[in-house]
Formats: C-alpha cells, sequence, structure tokens
C-alpha cells in the first residue's frame, strides 16, 4: 500500500535530488525541509521497511507536506539490509542531497555501522526500528534518537513474563542470525537466568531461511517452552513450519510482537493462534492520541494500522515537535539537540529520550486469538 501524497520522492535507491543545497540551507527558509530515510526495502525486511514509510508518509499528509511552516522532501534509500550498502546510501542522502535529518533504519546491523558516520557528519538520526541496546547502550551518540524500546527492554520484560507468569524453566532461544537476534538471546538469557529459569539452546538461522527443518531437528526435547525473535517474511515461514512440524503441541511458544504482527497474520493462519508476544502499542489502547491516529487510519484505508505504521508515524511527530522547537530552524546541530528534549504525547501515550537518545516503553502481553472472524493480538496484560 503506497500513499498518494503529495511528498515529494527521490526514488528508492534512485537518481539524486536535483535541488542543491547551500552551507546555510537549514537555517529558516522557504526551502524544503530534506528527510533521508533509509529502509529495507528489499530482502525480508520490506514489509517492515514498507509499513514505516507508509506511517511518515501518513503523518506528513495529515500536516499537508510541512512541518514548521516548511515544505518536505522525503528522499528514500534501500539499504537492502545490507551494512555497506546502508552507508554509502547514507552518504549519498548526507553528502550529495544535503539532507537535515537521517530517519528509518529497519536492520541493526545497518544502524550500527551508520553509527559513526552520523555522529562524525553531525547529522541527526532517528531510529524507527533497529533495536539493538548497542546504538544507545555502548558510547551513545549525541546525534541518534530512537523511538523504539531496544531488544534488551523488551525481550528481558517477556523473558520475565515466561518464567515467572508461566512457569517456564528450560528455554530455548529461536531468533534470526544477525544482530538483533543475538541481542534478543543475551537478554532473554540474563534475565531467566534472574528469574529462576534459564535458557538450555539458542538456535540462529539466517535471514531468508526457506526450510526450517533443520533447525527444528536440533531443538532439545527437554525445553519447555521457545521464546522466538523473527520479523518480515521469516516470521510467516517460521510460525507456519513450526506448525506443519507439530511443535506446538510440544513447546508453547511466546515471541517478540515482530512475529505476530497484524499484517502477517493472514499468511501464518492458524499457526500463530496462541501464540504469546509482547507488545510495545496496540490499535486498541484507549487513549486519546492512539483513537485520533487509529481513526484517522481507518477513515483513509478502511483498516487499523500496525505497529510499523506506529513506528514511521511516531518518528515523523519527533521530527515535527523538534523543528518547532527550532522555530523551523532544520541547522543539524540545532536540530540533534532539539530532539534530545522534545517531549511528544505519542499514539502509545507519552515519549521522551533519556541521555543517550533512548525512550523508555511500556510493555503488555498479548495472544493470538480469532475475533469476529478473523485473528488479532488480543491484550491480555501489562507488564513491568
Amino acid at each position: 500500500m503506497l500513499l498518494a501524497l503529495g511528498v515529494a520522492l527521490a526514488a528508492c535507491g534512485g537518481q539524486e535530488s536535483q535541488t542543491q543545497a547551500s552551507p546555510t540551507a537549514g537555517a529558516r527558509s522557504n526551502e524544503p525541509i530534506r528527510i533521508g530515510v533509509i529502509l529495507s526495502l528489499t530482502g525480508p525486511l520490506a514489509p517492515n521497511s514498507q509499513g514505516n514509510r507508509e506511517g511518515l508518509e501518513f503523518f506528513l499528509q495529515q500536516r499537508g507536506n510541512q512541518i514548521a511552516g516548511r515544505p518536505v522532501q522525503l528522499i528514500v534509500e534501500d539499504d537492502q539490509g545490507n551494512p555497506q550498502v546502508g552507508l554509502t546510501k547514507a552518504q549519498k542522502l548526507v553528502e550529495s542531497d544535503r539532507v537535515h535529518v537521517l530517519t528509518g533504519v529497519i536492520s541493526s546491523s545497518v544502524v550500527l555501522a551508520l553509527k559513526g558516520y552520523v555522529t562524525e557528519q553531525k547529522v541527526p538520526l532517528v531510529v524507527m526500528q533497529a533495536a539493538t541496546a548497542r546504538l544507545t547502550g555502548e558510547d551513545p551518540s549525541p546525534y541518534v534518537t530512537r523511538v523504539i524500546g531496544t531488544f534488551e527492554q523488551s525481550m528481558s520484560a517477556l523473558a520475565r513474563w515466561v518464567a515467572q507468569n508461566q512457569g517456564r524453566k528450560r528455554i530455548i532461544v529461536m531468533a534470526s542470525d544477525y544482530e538483533a537476534g543475538y541481542d534478543a538471546d543475551r537478554a532473554v538469557r540474563a534475565t531467566a537466568a534472574a528469574s529462576g529459569s534459564r535458557v538450555i539452546q539458542s538456535v540462529f538461522i539466517p535471514l531468508g531461511a526457506r526450510d526450517f527443518a533443520p533447525y527444528f531437528t536440533q531443538l532439545d526435547p527437554s525445553g519447555d517452552a521457545i521464546v522466538a525473535f523473527f520479523g518480515g517474511a521469516d516470521a510467516v515461514t517460521f510460525t507456519t513450519q513450526f506448525k506443519q512440524y507439530g511443535l506446538g503441541n510440544r513447546y508453547p511458544l511466546y515471541a517478540h510482537w515482530a512475529l505476530t504482527l497484524d499484517p502477517l497474520l493472514a499468511s501464518q493462519g492458524d499457526a500463530a493462534l496462541g501464540i504469546y508476544t509482547i507488545q510495545e502499542w496496540s490499535a486498541d489502547t484507549n487513549i486519546p492520541e492512539n483513537q485520533q491516529f487509529v481513526n484517522a487510519w481507518v477513515s483513509r484505508f478502511g483498516q487499523p494500522p500496525n505497529a510499523w505504521h506506529y513506528l514511521g508515524y511516531t518518528a515523523g511527530m519527533v521530527i515535527e515537535k523538534a523543528l518547532q522547537a527550532t522555530g523551523g530552524d532544520a541547522s543539524p546541530q540545532k536540530l540533534a539537540e532539539a530532539l534530545r528534549s522534545v517531549q511528544v504525547n505519542s499514539p502509545s501515550g507519552p515519549i521522551q529520550f533519556d541521555r543517550s537518545g533512548q525512550i523508555t516503553p511500556r510493555f503488555f502481553i498479548a495472544r493470538v486469538d480469532r475475533v469476529d472472524g478473523r485473528l488479532k493480538n488480543v491484550l491480555v496484560e501489562p507488564i513491568q
């Protein structure tokens, strides 16, 4: 689903912007605010990226494609889920297109490749979805902020609930074989050990794998639960094959919210029923900001938004609030400072950044059930 917007878009991975910026282009003027968007628009993370893009575009559409009285130009690039490609695209956006701010980024491996570059170039980066704890936990950059919780935050909360509320003592971790999966595994291991449980096995599976059978045959039969981290196309493959191999009858399945995101449920079918997930946002959360967001989305598209849309939309809110604070001055240094101090009433509730550029999200548990004939992540309970 692509939004028909009045946003000036450069083609993904395509031509450079025709607008040449002057050295003082960030100052208050009628020149467009250029936002560089880096997403994994091809590969297994493409569904996530498309949702983030749609959320940001919808936010701008609601504001008439203007922020702080200035027109906005989005320049979108595809990092292909590859750190080196992502760095090359960031260099193009910063040095050729002269963007004022970068946003997007799905892959944790890509965002770690960008961190040093944006810090060196002093260009602010608002991360939508790459959630590795290393980004903000190790030598945080003053130019990086992030609108999603870290995997350490979310998977620790999930592991604690699995151990203490579900009584699981011998956990198997199954995760994608890249930075995000390693983060998830470390968090579950540390929290399980502190909660009277333990991880007895970790199984990592390459991104884009089509056959999970060789990994399923490795599973320790003494395990009493599986905690999983997969997203995008891999989430569908894992979930459907997990059921096909009859593993749902042997191992209760718990996961990060990316596994059963609403757009994936139709492809997963009954294989997703009963899966518990840790969530940061839901279309059913009953607060005014969320109701406004959901109602506007439903009015435009005829169906509720999902978490990918929420993250793109929230990144837009954060960038807007910072530019309002600077009076429309998009100079990178001023914008970076403003981003760190903003407070936003987002669809998930109030958010603000700590000294490392990280938010502290609110978590709750959901379970996939069938409601009125369709699969849905139904809220179960809030957790700490």
